[in-house]
């Protein structure tokens, strides 16, 4: 990995099946309360379910067992 952030878009090239987590949360419009308070107070919980499962995760990136694990 390098320190340096490089602008743009960028791709992988992956052989196989690849699977991204992305979770992030963007406010357009900050006195828009109600249209991103809701998804902010549920990332907490989508961060810990993750954590939880990522023994599973690792288990399906390894090909020991399928996705319905």
């Amino acid at each position: 990995m390098s320190d340096k952030v490089v602008p743009g878009r960028n791709t992988a090239a992956a052989e196989g099946d690849v699977v991204v987590f992305h979770i992030g949360l963007r406010i357009n419009r900050l006195r828009a309360f109600s249209s991103w308070f809701p998804a902010f107070m549920s990332m907490p919980r989508m961060l810990r379910e993750l954590s939880q499962e990522m023994s599973r995760l690792n288990a399906v990136h390894a090909g020991r067992c399928s996705l319905s694990c």
